[in-house]
């Protein structure tokens, strides 16, 4: 839905160039900016390399342990109530996953066509990078 979360960071994924697989999972759409959804992280045809989680922070945890059981390596956390720290930490060691968050505002990494951040200016070309 525009004015989403997950609307604008594919609006911004999509915006910055990355040439790799961009998959989207939501129940319900079927989907994001014109990119085909999966219902759910076991759907999935691959194992992301970087999942971004900007969903409502009750499905943070689920979400985070599903990908983890996958094989994800590495993830972001949009947002997430404060008494939630220690859970996603808990399950980010579990399964030796990096996690940027929670209460980010994402990653920003131009020389790779990476815009997964809420940054509502286009992203140029060049050799920074800005992690929140």
């Amino acid at each position: 839905q525009p004015g989403r979360a997950g609307n604008l960071m594919m609006s911004n994924l999509l915006a910055g160039g990355f040439g790799g697989p961009i998959l989207p999972v939501t129940p319900r759409y079927k989907a994001v900016c014109g990119v085909m959804a999966y219902p759910d992280v076991a759907s999935l045809p691959l194992t992301p390399d970087l999942a971004i989680i900007c969903t409502h922070a009750k499905r943070n945890l689920a979400l985070l342990d599903a990908l983890g059981q996958r094989g994800c390596k590495t993830a972001i956390v949009l947002s997430s109530p404060p008494e939630q720290f220690a859970e996603l930490k808990a399950c980010a060691q579990r399964y030796a996953m990096r996690l940027l968050g929670p209460n980010s505002l994402g990653l920003l990494a131009p020389w790779q066509g990476i815009n997964a951040s809420f940054s509502p200016v286009p992203i140029q070309k060049g050799k920074l990078a800005f992690i929140s």
